[in-house]
């Protein structure tokens, strides 16, 4: 606010700023209150006893001097205001600052015959200011930290711990230290583009024009939603992928990491357009949505194989040297990408199939089970006895050297189902369930016959060809014969 008098000129009338009847003048507390040397002056330091002399100019008073000059601890014009309550009116906003000066400037006089004629110059008048800088009434950094030093030396510290955090990261030390690094991150960060942030706004008002101006607080606006996008996305490779690698034993695509870090800086785009441009994101949003309806449409399979591929490495139902079926396919697993999951069959042949059909399929994993089960059924003629032959088969399951027969549930258990037709002949039929590792069927299914052989040779016992090996399971369950 600035006024002078209608028609009263310098030469007639001077307007002075009475500072000391408005007790305007800085109080300063403490020994030495009578002395008025300005304690933040970078070339005088003020004594408890008042006086004052030279100090050293060292580098960093200067870069004080050079940022904030004019800093002030207590502004009495401020206090004085806030006193007489000015902003009642008003709420939601505070005083920074407040003055009162004196000027000469010259002025019009709306045709005023004393000032206007030929070759008069334009008359001056004293004119006095008084004026205000508002805030709103909201937290700021300045709250806490007052002055320029405050934010040079947290600006320092915070930038010599995010240095640490990126020297702590160069050697590989464990996730617990993965994690202090980005708390560390997380902590430092803010607290270093706040400092900043505040140093490098005042030191631009006081060297730069209102446009520079405006471009550095949008620059330190924009970093406001791309510094907390970097920390999501080191969140995201230190909570997530890293983790997912050491269960796996296996890399995350690069692409995947592409992709999941280029929605992360998107995202903090579309803030950036909306919040600090001002602008709407309705058409940006627009775009965003059929390009990735199309890309995702191009990769759709692909991109399911690898979401089915993470699933199948999290929930593990197979690992690599694993004999599985997979559908009608037996074969031993060679390799698990991302993509694919390869097996190699019994007969050598190395067949790959995609992991969205993988976990869509019926697995069998014949590995992660102690022992399969196998029925096999052997045939006697029925003029033998039945606990004759039950007896040579249980001697010939005791002595084959493949069964486990470590837990009772391993035994093997063979049964006389009384007599059938089989291939237009009359037999007796007698199945026999046995419990084997998958790694050693085949050994343990021809010793098995070759002792069956040799014994019933031994005993006479005429036995007939059935069907071999079979997954017999009766529908009701054979009662075993009184020996």
């Amino acid at each position: 606010m600035s006024f002078h008098h209608r028609v009263l000129g310098s030469h007639n009338l001077m307007y002075v700023g009475d500072i000391l009847g408005l007790n305007l003048m800085h109080q300063q507390t403490g020994e030495g209150s009578n002395a008025a040397t300005d304690p933040l002056d970078p070339k005088m330091t003020a004594r408890g006893n008042g006086t004052a002399e030279p100090a050293s100019d060292g580098w960093l008073k200067r870069t004080l001097a050079a940022l904030n000059p004019n800093e002030d601890l207590h502004d009495p014009m401020v206090a004085s205001l806030m006193r007489d309550k000015v902003l009642a009116g008003a709420s939601g906003w505070l005083i920074m600052r407040g003055w009162v000066s004196q000027e000469i400037k010259p002025r019009g006089v709306d045709g005023n015959p004393v000032f206007v004629g030929f070759g008069k110059p334009q008359p001056l008048f004293s004119m006095l200011d008084a004026g205000m800088i508002l805030k709103p009434d909201r937290f700021d950094a300045r709250d806490v930290l007052s002055t320029t030093n405050q934010f040079v030396y947290l600006a320092i510290f915070s930038l010599v711990m995010s240095i640490l955090a990126r020297l702590l990261d160069r050697k590989e030390r464990g996730q617990f230290w993965r994690i202090q690094t980005l708390f560390l991150r997380m902590i430092f960060w803010p607290l270093l583009l706040v400092t900043l942030g505040n140093l490098t706004r005042d030191y631009s008002l006081q060297n730069f024009t209102n446009a520079t101006v405006d471009m550095v607080v949008m620059v330190f606006d924009v970093l406001w939603f791309f510094v907390p996008a970097r920390l999501a996305a080191i969140s995201m490779e230190r909570f997530i992928w890293v983790p997912l690698e050491t269960r796996t034993q296996r890399k995350i695509p690069n692409v995947l990491r592409m992709t999941v870090v280029l929605l992360i800086y998107l995202v903090a785009c579309f803030g950036v357009v909306a919040i600090v441009m001002d602008k709407s994101i309705t058409s940006m949003l627009a775009t965003s949505g059929v390009m990735a309806m199309i890309i995702g449409m191009a990769v759709q399979s692909n991109l399911r194989d690898i979401f089915s591929g993470i699933m199948l490495n999290i929930e593990r139902p197979f690992n690599i040297g694993d004999t599985i079926r997979l559908n009608t396919s037996i074969g031993v697993v060679s390799d698990i990408t991302w993509r694919t999951t390869r097996i190699t069959s019994l007969d050598g042949q190395l067949i790959s199939f995609p992991n969205s059909k993988t976990s869509d399929a019926e697995i069998q994993n014949f590995t992660k089970p102690r022992c399969i089960k196998r029925n096999l059924e052997v045939y006697t003629d029925p003029s033998h006895d039945p606990n004759l032959v039950l007896k040579i088969i249980k001697e010939c399951l005791a002595q084959v050297k493949s069964l486990p027969n470590e837990l009772p549930s391993d035994a093997p258990k063979a049964y006389y189902y009384g007599v059938q037709l089989k291939n237009d002949r009359w037999v007796s039929f007698y199945p026999v369930g046995i419990y084997m590792p998958f790694s050693k069927r085949k050994a343990a299914i021809q010793e098995f016959w070759q002792l069956i052989w040799k014994k019933f040779h031994e005993n006479n016992i005429i036995w007939h060809d059935g069907p071999g090996e079979d997954e017999f399971e009766p529908s009701v369950p054979p009662q075993p014969v009184k020996t």
